[in-house]
């Protein structure tokens, strides 16, 4: 028992591949089962959303790279949006104090 027969034998949902074999869902097409969100690649391919499109679900905060691409906030973005450099200026005005 291959792939495929095993596929047909437990009744596991199945697609047609372009060479007209009869093969099991993969990835992809195990997303669009369970109606996972998706995005579509620059290749035309449907695929689950991996990291930077996650952070968009869920509203994480996000910048953009040089190259354009949208990603989630790392540490130092995090520090950032945490403002640490307003205790910085606290201590400063301590010292002047």
């Amino acid at each position: 028992m291959y792939e495929t027969q095993r596929a047909k034998r437990f009744d596991v949902e199945q697609y047609k591949t372009t060479k007209g074999r009869v093969v099991p869902l993969y990835e992809t097409q195990r997303a669009k089962r369970f109606d996972v969100e998706q995005y579509k690649t620059t290749k035309g391919r449907v695929v689950p959303l991996y990291e930077t499109q996650r952070a968009k679900r869920f509203d994480v905060e996000q910048y953009k790279t040089t190259k354009g691409r949208v990603v989630p906030l790392y540490e130092t973005q995090r520090a950032e949006r945490f403002d640490l450099t307003g205790q910085l200026q606290g201590e400063l005005n301590l010292k002047l104090i």
